[in-house]
């Protein structure tokens, strides 16, 4: 049994690259379960987010080129370039990269707090396509417990902006005097949100808000007194805009060149400032083409974070740590089973069996016991219990030691299949809801 990772993220490829490879929520269990169908494939886990797609996975003989051919087919490309677009990581590697992007060790800007949402969202998604077994269960726990670390002893994130924030900055570089612009915000998710937060920070006073659904809108502008525009009238609202920041879920633009190049006029030269922080892109990368337009996509907000970065070096260096000796003690017991539920159904099955021959073959005896001193016959009674449960220890010494060692390496078909020899029925680890993990016997259910 391996840990596989296998992604891209905006240091390996650039937005155009990634927003082919991205998976809308919509398609999401799609995806998993055609990834969990593959011979060899145990659990599945996806993390899809405008700066990575990567996938994560239990494998047992999988064909791992075939899913990385998979991966790259599925926008488009061809396998050769896998080198170019893709990282690639395996066991301890996996789990240090997962420990990095979690606690935001590996993001645009360093110590941003949003990436640790979104691979939670990721893992609940994940779960509820039910494509998440124990091992991924218990990565992704530890996964958690590491970005939380992280989080309270390092100020890796105390000097940090969100790639929301980011666009608020870039803004600034345009216009001096923010509290004259007029701010549209196409989409109403967290990103949003935040943007039109650090908008209304720094002065701005006319915000807007326009989301396919309006009463999303309204309740994101709500709190920050922002109007509400409807959808069907974002373009015609372009004549009076100074910024848009878009960030929406759509598959393709919702605002295209042909829709403002007419507005030049109306505009009368004024400046209009476009963010683009959606993956895929939800604007039309020709708008950038039009002489009063200034267009910006996620990866341009690179320049922003670079800007901080010597701020979070010496805290970065902390986080690093805490990641190295987590994954160093982590790596060890990750692929263990928990296999006390099944070592305890085949110790009762024995016994079981091993009592109910020993009252038959004593009773087989009882004629001759009973005339026997009562002293002899306890005698006889006690040494025969006392062999038969030595003889039943010794037959399964070999085996429980077979059955610890399976667990240790991650075993879960060899460990079915010593269920099956022995005739119990017994799962070794399952996850329910509220994330809990749990063993159960044929008998009852007990706390892992």
């Amino acid at each position: 049994m391996r840990l596989r990772l296998i992604g891209t993220s905006f240091r390996t490829a650039a937005v155009e690259v990634r927003e082919r490879l991205a998976v809308p929520t919509s398609q999401l269990p799609e995806v998993l379960a055609e990834l969990a169908a593959r011979p060899g494939v145990r659990e599945t886990l996806l993390i899809s987010t405008c700066n990575r797609v990567e996938l994560v996975y239990i494998e047992d003989g999988a064909d791992n080129e075939a899913i990385v051919a998979w991966m790259l087919a599925r926008g488009g490309f061809d396998a050769t370039r896998a080198d170019e677009i893709l990282h690639q990581h395996a066991d301890e590697g996996a789990i240090q990269h997962l420990f990095r992007v979690t606690g935001s060790l590996d993001s645009m800007i360093l110590g941003e707090s949003q990436i640790g949402g979104q691979v939670k969202e990721a893992y609940r998604q994940s779960v509820q396509a039910g494509t998440v077994g124990p091992m991924l269960h218990r990565l992704m726990r530890k996964t958690f417990s590491v970005a939380k670390r992280v989080r309270t002893e390092t100020n890796v994130g105390a000097a940090t902006l969100s790639v929301a924030n980011a666009a608020v900055e870039m803004a600034t570089r345009i216009f001096d005097d923010l509290s004259r612009a007029t701010v549209l915000m196409l989409g109403a998710g967290e990103m949003g949100e935040l943007a039109l937060k650090g908008f209304s920070a720094r002065g701005a006073k006319d915000l807007w808000v326009s989301n396919r659904t309006i009463e999303t809108a309204a309740e994101v502008a709500g709190p920050l007194g922002a109007g509400v525009l409807p959808w069907d009238r974002r373009v015609d609202f372009m004549r009076q805009a100074d910024i848009v920041v878009c960030s929406t879920g759509a598959n393709e633009p919702v605002l295209y060149k042909a829709d403002l190049a007419p507005l030049r006029r109306a505009r009368r030269g004024r400046p209009l400032f476009l963010v683009d922080i959606s993956v895929p892109r939800n604007l039309d990368p020709a708008l950038q083409d039009l002489p009063w337009v200034y267009m910006f996509d996620i990866d341009d907000l690179s320049q922003v974070v670079d800007a901080n970065a010597a701020l979070r070096a010496e805290e970065a260096r902390k986080a690093e740590e805490i990641v190295g000796v987590e994954v160093t003690s982590f790596g060890r017991v990750f692929s263990q089973v928990h296999v006390a539920p099944l070592i305890r159904a085949v110790n009762r099955k024995v016994a079981t069996d091993v009592g109910r021959e020993l009252d038959r073959t004593l009773g087989n005896l009882r004629g001759i016991l009973d005339q026997l001193p009562e002293d002899q016959r306890n005698k006889i009674e006690k040494s025969m219990s006392l062999m038969a449960q030595s003889l039943g220890k010794r037959l399964l010494h070999n085996p429980i030691g077979r059955i610890k060692a399976l667990g240790r390496d991650g075993e879960i078909d060899g460990l079915e299949e010593v269920a099956r020899v022995f005739g119990v029925d017994t799962l070794l680890l399952e996850v329910r809801e509220g994330d809990e993990v749990a063993d159960k016997s044929e008998d009852s259910a007990e706390s892992a």
